[in-house]
């Protein structure tokens, strides 16, 4: 009796064992491709170089109103522009997608422009004169790995630049200290001037440890008084300079350290 019952159980259960034996088998993950942790992690040093426009602008504050560039106003503004190229060197870390990091640099700056006797071209009068030899950067950066070779950031921090500025009486094309210099001093023309900075950019990796990258700079170097006086005691004046830079330049980085933007890991 026990064996018939048994028989018909097997009976019962057939169709449903061949049908599991027709089912494909599973069959075991395949691994998944990531990039390797920390790519853009470690210091770097490159090259920098662009473009550079600085507004200018001085605020006449003497009343009566003395200097005749301004032609009646009480402000003047020049729009000096030119290129310039240097160094930097970093450092970034990286966690998961997001990359902070430091960066330095200074760049040598070819940005001069001369304007006088009231927009009449005239070389003797009175005139402006606004010059950028240098221009440099201490600033953070944060970014996020759009993918796995490119990285768009955000920056900002101090920036600096030498400056010559002069404003007034060129004096028959010789003299363009009569009567206004740059913070007080009468003597010296070039002045270190500070501000800060902010800006974006985005790099990528092309090979090996090298990248490239584009970036735009907003620098404020803020307002200050010049005071300056006739070289005969005659006049006196006082007013305010302002200077603000737009900087758009392109960079190569060599990385020290760090993986390829080709290096992956299998994860299972």
């Amino acid at each position: 009796m026990f064996k018939t019952h048994l028989a018909a159980v097997a009976v019962c259960l057939a169709p449903f064992a061949a049908v599991a034996a027709d089912l494909p088998s599973r069959a075991a993950a395949a691994p998944v491709l990531a990039v390797a942790a920390g790519q853009w992690t470690g210091f770097y040093a490159g090259v920098v170089g662009g473009y550079t426009q600085l507004r200018s602008t001085v605020h006449d504050n003497t009343a009566p109103l003395g200097i005749d560039q301004f032609d009646g106003a009480d402000a003047f503004t020049q729009k000096p522009s030119g290129m310039m190229g240097g160094l930097s060197v970093g450092y970034n870390w990286q966690t998961g997608r997001f990359v902070l990091g430091a960066e330095a640099d200074l760049s040598a700056a070819a940005v001069k422009k001369e304007t006088f006797a009231a927009y009449d071209g005239d070389s003797s009068g009175d005139g402006m004169l606004t010059k950028m030899s240098a221009f440099g950067t201490l600033r953070a950066r944060a970014g996020y790995a759009v993918t796995d070779s490119v990285l768009a950031y955000a920056t900002g921090g101090l920036a600096y630049a030498n400056l010559t500025q002069f404003a007034g009486d060129k004096d028959g094309g010789d003299d363009r200290r009569q009567y206004w210099d740059v913070k007080n001093s009468v003597a010296s023309l070039n002045r270190w001037t500070p501000g800060w900075t902010l800006g974006g950019g985005v790099e990528a990796q092309v090979f090996a440890n090298w990248s490239v990258r584009a970036e735009y700079l907003y620098a404020d170097f803020g307002k200050y008084t010049a005071f300056a006086t006739a070289m005969d005691n005659s006049d006196f004046r006082r007013g305010e300079i302002q200077n603000v830079a737009h900087v758009a330049r392109l960079g190569v980085n060599y990385r020290f350290g760090g993986s390829a933007p080709s290096a992956i890991v299998a994860k299972y």
